[in-house]
């Protein structure tokens, strides 16, 4: 985790969080992707670009999400920790990610879906991290009400 303590490390971390993103491509490893996501979400950090790669990487099966449908690549390759940091940061910004295209819903089968899959490999988060992680989808459920 990298915390965000000193003036000026807003502005390394958003560096940090656009290089990233620059260097995110579909089928590649996501967990400098879920790093960064949960940075930014701790620092209440907004970046657009980054925003834009993260809404990519999840939304892209996000059209057919369902049980009954495949995980992306990119929630295949998650593990808890790394579904604990996407949700973190969709849960801080999801009143700018909507915008950009990230369907609430769908966000939310594909993270219980992910989870799933976890649990069936027995790596499922840590309770701390399954506590956070279930304060994010209520906060999303109430959020995806009012929308």
């Amino acid at each position: 985790q990298l915390p965000i303590t000193c003036p000026g490390d807003e502005k390394l971390a958003a560096g940090l969080a656009g290089r990233v993103a620059d260097a995110y491509e579909p089928g590649s490893p996501v967990r400098c992707l879920c790093l960064a996501a949960n940075a930014l979400a701790r620092a209440q950090l907004w970046d657009r670009h980054f925003a834009a790669c993260l809404v990519q990487a999840t939304s892209s099966s996000a059209s057919s999400s369902s049980f009954a449908t495949p995980l992306s690549s990119f929630w295949q390759s998650c593990n808890g920790a790394d579904i604990t940091q996407v949700s973190r940061f969709v849960g801080v910004f999801h009143r700018e990610l909507v915008p950009m295209g990230l369907r609430l819903g769908a966000f939310t089968e594909s993270v219980s879906g992910a989870l799933m899959a976890c649990g069936r490999e027995g790596k499922l988060p840590s309770p701390p991290q399954l506590a956070s992680l279930l304060r994010t989808l209520v906060r999303l459920g109430d959020s995806a009400d009012r929308v």
